[in-house]
């Protein structure tokens, strides 16, 4: 990877893994509340 990213590209990145994040943290989310559902 010797070529950089462009300004558009970096955001649209950062953009997408903040996204993943916020999934991430909303399935977990999810697995807890099931869990307790379940117990």
């Amino acid at each position: 990877m010797g070529k950089k990213l462009n300004q558009k590209d970096a955001a649209f990145l950062k953009a997408y893994q903040a996204k993943s994040l916020h999934r991430f943290r909303e399935l977990q989310h999810y697995a807890t509340l099931c869990q307790k559902l379940t117990k």
